[in-house]
């Protein structure tokens, strides 16, 4: 055991370096890959950090228990800037609009109350029912940057890989 330990501990020191989790892990977000390891990597911290669902006081663990049933999923991988939106707004590459960063895990109801509105329409009305503190909060389990709804697409879509690599981090 001592030694696969130590030997863990020397992969990780020489693989997980700063250059690791600044260029390389935001690099390997920028995916459309549904099974992507880093996805993965992801999802597990926000279930050790204890986080919420986006806009939702249900902890994503409790979500994703599978003795949970019901009609369709207790969530669902929501598109921050719906598809539809981004379609109207000259984008789309389905490799583009389906970015990993471009998605949060929301209850289901959440996601159908979206549905298809711009960011700048439906964050407001979320954000209004929650304080400043749970806000903030959710702001940095879901790697969302201040104000995200204003930035271009693709300037968000850097941004917040970046912080979800700190959130795995």
């Amino acid at each position: 055991g001592e030694a696969f330990l130590a030997k863990l501990k020397e992969i990780s020191s020489t693989t997980l370096t700063n250059d690791y989790w600044t260029i390389s892990l935001p690099s390997e977000l920028a995916t459309s890959a549904a099974r992507s390891p880093s996805l993965f990597a992801y999802q597990a911290a926000l279930i050790n950090l204890g986080a919420t669902a986006l806009y939702s006081p249900i902890e994503i663990a409790t979500l994703i228990d599978p003795a949970v049933r019901g009609p369709r999923a207790a969530f669902e991988q929501h598109h921050l800037f719906p598809r539809g939106h981004l379609e109207a707004n000259g984008i789309t590459s389905v490799k583009q609009i389906n970015q990993i960063a471009n998605f949060a895990l929301v209850e289901w109801p959440d996601n159908m109350r979206i549905g298809k509105r711009s960011p700048a329409e439906y964050v407001p009305e979320f954000d209004r029912q929650l304080t400043a503190t749970q806000r903030d909060q959710m702001y940095g389990w879901h790697a969302l940057p201040h104000l995200w709804w204003e930035l271009p697409y693709d300037d968000f879509l850097v941004q917040r890989r970046v912080r979800m690599a700190g959130v795995i981090r």
